[in-house]
């Protein structure tokens, strides 16, 4: 008997050493791709070291202005049973009133140096508000409401002066609304007729957007937009969304390739412009034969990214290096079987830092750089594996905006990377913030597809 269980450990151990070295070399790989780009982006911003890193003490003291320590409620999963995680969260049962009688936050996000924060906010009536809230002095405002007929998707800070909200009709068409928050003026755009998404781009000087609209999921249309005018300049228009830099310039971009000699589509021409080059630079770099299993997702200087789902449902991100054209294999996930439930989260460089695969509460995160590894082991453990995803993050990279998937509505919470700290963001103005207090067991050192 005490042979068996001896065998038993041994192998235990075995498979469990083979899943740690596969994650360290997929951290390790990636690592590597990112320190290489970096050192060639003329970039010489340093980024800010983290406690947790450098072994200083765990600071239990919030240096966000919009953390205020309150008592935790519990986090309840879909089969409505509280988490076990004793350390951080009550065991008292949330409030069992129907979603319908009160107000839930739908999107929040953050500005990019971080003073202000707002909220989707959906009223008991349906009715819909953004609140932009001042982190100084704790005020805040309604800047915005909809009307019946509306829904707001999507919010989204330019700068500090600007928010942008995305907001659906209900023929399920979009447009956009640009509001001033110095003035209370505001621009409504419609990029495209009929459009059925947008997303949004803000660019580094904080004056103009990027929307990118998608026409009955067949064709995207790119614009420029100055706030401040309101002029709206067409910038690319192609039936694949192109990828663009943090300074509006289109830097990849696809073509339908010829019909084969059968007579049928062949999939889509890569082409890519150097980092301060124009069209005439654009070179081809790839061909995808299918756009839902090969999809680019950043550009950061001039390094490129790319998500390719095998067919044994391998997830595999490769680097490209525009300048001599090489290219790195990151590392791969397996058992991903659609591009659609994979997201790859930025930083503000256009780098990928980690990828999160899954829906709800069955979303797992992996690392691309080591430090990341530390934060989402810490947030992993607070929030104790309930499923969560990053939603906004301020343009230093320090803090996030998260959203945890509880029931019956989900909650948001901000992290700050420096310290480790946690706040929830209240829905409703009136009640008091919420805080999870890290300890040293939440802050581990380190070991070892959407765009956001």
């Amino acid at each position: 008997m005490a042979i068996r269980i001896v065998c038993c450990i041994i192998i235990s151990s075995l498979l469990f050493s083979k899943k740690i070295c596969a994650m360290n070399l997929f951290t390790q790989a990636f690592e590597y791709i990112v320190k290489n780009a970096k050192s060639s982006d003329n970039d010489n911003q340093q980024q800010r070291p983290m406690m947790m890193q450098n072994g200083g003490s765990n600071n239990n003291g919030i240096n966000h202005p919009f953390f205020k320590p309150q008592q935790q409620l519990p986090f309840v999963n879909s089969n409505g049973m509280t988490s076990n995680n004793q350390g951080f969260f009550s065991t008292n049962p949330m409030r069992t009133q129907p979603i319908s009688n009160v107000p839930v936050i739908k999107d929040a996000c953050i500005s990019p140096e971080g003073s202000l924060i707002a909220r989707i906010v959906r009223s008991p009536r349906n009715q819909e508000h953004v609140i932009v809230r001042v982190v100084p002095n704790n005020s805040e405002q309604i800047v915005f409401s909809t009307s019946k007929n509306e829904s707001i998707e999507k919010i989204f800070f330019v700068g500090s002066n600007f928010i942008v909200c995305a907001i659906k009709n209900n023929n399920n068409f979009w447009h956009l609304r640009a509001i001033n928050l110095l003035n209370r003026t505001y621009h409504k755009f419609t990029p495209i007729n009929n459009a059925t998404k947008i997303d949004i781009i803000p660019s580094k000087n904080g004056e103009s957007i990027c929307a990118i609209s998608c026409y009955n999921g067949q064709r995207y249309a790119t614009h420029s937009i100055n706030l401040r005018t309101g002029q709206m300049l067409s910038i690319a228009e192609n039936n694949a969304k192109p990828i663009i830099d943090k300074n509006l310039n289109v830097r990849i971009f696809y073509k339908l390739s010829a019909p084969s000699i059968l007579g049928t589509a062949s999939g889509f021409d890569v082409f890519a412009i150097p980092e301060g080059g124009t069209d005439i630079n654009a070179a081809q770099i790839d061909h995808i034969n299918d756009i839902n299993k090969e999809i680019y997702v950043s550009v950061a200087g001039n390094y490129c990214y790319k998500l390719a789902l095998q067919d044994d449902n391998t997830l595999v991100l490769i680097g490209y290096n525009l300048v001599d054209g090489s290219s790195i294999d990151a590392g791969s996930i397996n058992g991903v079987n659609s591009l659609g439930i994979c997201r790859v989260n930025l930083n503000s460089d256009g780098h990928p830092v980690f990828i999160t695969v899954g829906t709800g509460e069955q979303t797992q995160n992996f690392p691309l750089t080591n430090d990341i590894q530390a934060h989402l082991q810490a947030i992993e453990q607070q929030f104790g594996g309930l499923g969560w995803k990053r939603i906004s993050y301020t343009a230093d990279n320090n803090v996030w905006i998260l959203c945890a998937y509880t029931q019956p509505a989900y909650r948001y919470f901000i992290y700050d990377t420096r310290n480790g700290g946690m706040s929830e963001i209240p829905v409703d103005s009136r009640r008091a913030n919420i805080m999870i207090r890290p300890t040293t067991s939440q802050i581990p050192q380190t070991q070892t597809v959407e765009v956001s």
